[in-house]
């Protein structure tokens, strides 16, 4: 598992936090899950300093899709299958 930092917004605050996940996929999956975080700008892997930007990400679009799923062990079946470059 990889760390990385997060710029996101929280109450109307832009803020840092930390995840540990195995790739980029499941960071944006984990935000996802995270009603509290209503935006998400930038996440930094910290072993290497590659970082990714969102600006165009929907969380309420990709919350609603998330719940459509029945199988949610599925997600992370998925999830692991994507590898970063």
């Amino acid at each position: 598992m990889d760390e990385f930092i997060l710029d996101v917004m929280i109450d109307n605050q832009q803020t840092k936090m930390k995840t540990y996940q195995d790739s980029i996929e499941q960071v944006v999956d984990a935000v996802v899950t995270m009603e509290v975080v209503t935006n998400i700008f930038k996440a930094t892997r910290v072993k290497d300093n590659r970082y990714w930007t969102f600006p165009d990400i929907d969380l309420t679009e990709l919350r609603e899709l998330r719940r459509t799923i029945k199988n949610k062990g599925a997600i992370a079946i998925e999830l692991s299958n994507f590898k970063t470059h």
